[in-house]
């Protein structure tokens, strides 16, 4: 008890605030949010291709049509395009796939990324002080 007393009276010498319970408390805490930016572009590219993908469906089965029934050699071309923008847009998808999860593993915390131990070396504290010992005579 005589500890705090004596706190107090240099504190009041030196021309400090009375601490206070309150006081002792952090001021100011910030709060580091998450950025999920990268998240929400992933969402909408996702989106966007998905679009693209169900439109050059649609756009494929009406040209393939006109195309069979013109039988123009410009109309098999262009419903060729289609096809291959299509291709694309399934593997820019799964290219987005391959990022956001780059992106997840970046964000989990190194000490969250347990790695399994092999070697175990188990030892008693008795153990432990003998070797001491015989390290220390030799």
């Amino acid at each position: 008890m005589d500890k705090p007393k004596k706190k107090d009276e240099l504190g009041r010498a030196l021309g400090l605030p009375e601490e206070t319970p309150a006081s002792r408390a952090v001021a100011n805490i910030e709060a580091v949010g998450h950025d999920d930016s990268a998240r929400a572009d992933f969402e909408k590219s996702r989106a966007g291709v998905h679009e693209v993908m169900d439109s050059a469906g649609d756009a494929i089965e009406e040209l393939a049509d006109i195309a069979h029934q013109s039988q123009h050699p410009r109309a098999f071309e262009v419903l060729g395009q289609l096809l291959k923008t299509k291709l694309e847009a399934s593997r820019e998808l799964m290219n987005l796939q391959k990022d956001i999860r780059t992106i997840r593993d970046a964000d989990v915390p190194q000490n969250e990324r347990a790695q399994t131990v092999n070697q175990n070396l188990f030892i008693s504290t008795n153990e432990l002080q003998t070797m001491l010992e015989n390290a220390k005579r030799k």
